[in-house]
């Protein structure tokens, strides 16, 4: 498929649907829907365009609410409609910084987690978007990445730190941690909150962090960008710089990798 602009971030409304549709934000400020058509080709359709650069998109829960996010801070909320988009509101909210990263709060509905470049997560509610409802984590650097898994949040810095905490008690449970000195954490992924986390940066390396800590791959300071690990999978995946894929099998003797893609 070909995409204007540079992809920022993708993701699947549904692993379910076929054919599956998805959507994407480009550096080209545009969000982009692709729908199958009749005859199942993908269609790329624009379905708002930011002043800057889009950085993320987020499915809501039931996959009829998507959201999406600008470096002009801009947060955007498009509901679904028969036959394509419409946008819900003009501006649902403002940040006064570029948003970095946005997820639906996994236990809600209503819920959107909002990772900023003033190193503050923030939780919006889809009803009231004039204002956040708090902070959950306010870091001393910029957010670049934000995972959750049940009742965790994760989230990873520009200057190589980790935090991982809990929704309802985040300050009491805070963990922290290092992936590398100064070095920018593109994605990160988990499993069981503290007990299993993982980070990509900017270096080259994937690391496991929580019960055990070690190197899982190396592909010597070309960038690992993301990381993904589905709620109901055992497999975590990678992809780097390096134009590779990488399969990694979560067992109760550590991740092992299944497989080596190269693109």
């Amino acid at each position: 498929l070909q995409h204007e602009g540079g992809v920022y971030d993708l993701q699947v409304a549904s692993v379910t649907r076929s054919p599956p549709i998805f959507a994407t934000a480009s550096s080209s400020g545009d969000v982009f829907a692709f729908l199958p058509s009749q005859e199942g080709i993908y269609e790329q359709n624009s379905i708002h365009k930011y002043r800057l650069s889009a950085s993320a998109v987020a499915w809501g829960h039931a996959s009829d609410v998507l959201a999406s996010a600008s470096e002009d801070g801009s947060i955007q909320l498009h509901q679904m409609a028969e036959g394509g988009f419409a946008p819900k509101t003009t501006v649902a909210a403002r940040d006064s910084t570029h948003v970095t990263a946005i997820q639906w709060h996994p236990q809600g509905v209503n819920e959107l987690l909002v990772a900023t470049a003033s190193g503050c997560l923030k939780l919006y509610d889809q009803r009231c978007m004039s204002r956040p409802q708090g902070n959950l984590l306010e870091a001393q650097s910029p957010l670049l990445s934000l995972c959750t898994d049940g009742d965790y949040f994760g989230c990873g810095t520009s200057d190589g730190k980790l935090f991982v905490a809990r929704f309802d008690s985040p300050s009491q449970t805070l963990v922290q941690t290092t992936h590398g000195r100064d070095v920018p954490v593109w994605s990160m992924a988990m499993r069981g909150g503290p007990q299993m986390f993982f980070s990509a940066g900017a270096d080259g390396r994937l690391m496991q962090h929580g019960e055990r800590r070690w190197k899982l791959s190396d592909t010597y300071n070309l960038a690992i960008n993301s990381l993904d690990l589905q709620p109901e999978s055992d497999i975590l995946v990678s992809g780097s710089d390096s134009e590779q894929l990488q399969f990694f099998h979560l067992n109760y003797l550590g991740p092992k990798c299944l497989q080596d893609l190269g693109l």
